[in-house]
């Protein structure tokens, strides 16, 4: 799967759990955020990071950023990773939603013909991670 592809699984993702009016912006100069969305009376900026490795504090600067530009309530970063406790902490003092886990869609498993793994729920949005974390 590459970045592009990741956002609109995450776009799809957050349909199916309640989020409504979700949009995907264009691929360059879209201000560190990858999605639109809304949910609850909140409008959310998200970006997403489909990495191998811990997501760091460049991520959480985008999208704190980004929500401004786009008139949104809520700032967030949506991983399949997880990320570093510098992210954490900078996420903490910005008030940005860390999403860690999420793949997204299914994980098919190809030969066994066990069921996929699905990812975790997220009827709601998860609370900003505190340092003690």
């Amino acid at each position: 799967m590459t970045g592009y592809d990741y956002e609109y699984a995450v776009a799809d993702y957050l349909q199916q759990h309640g989020f409504h009016d979700v949009e995907v912006t264009k691929a360059s100069g879209d201000y560190g955020v990858d999605i639109i969305a809304e949910k609850d009376f909140l409008k959310y900026a998200i970006q997403c990071k489909y990495y191998s490795n811990p997501v760091g504090i460049a991520a959480v600067q985008e999208v704190a950023a980004g929500r401004s530009m786009y008139g949104c309530t809520v700032a967030m970063v949506v991983t399949n990773s997880t990320f570093t406790p510098a992210a954490e902490n900078l996420a903490k003092a910005n008030g940005v939603v860390l999403m860690s886990g999420i793949s997204g869609v299914p994980k098919t498993i190809e030969t066994s013909g066990e069921q996929p793994e699905t990812s975790p729920d997220i009827t709601d949005p998860p609370p900003v991670l505190d340092a003690d974390n």
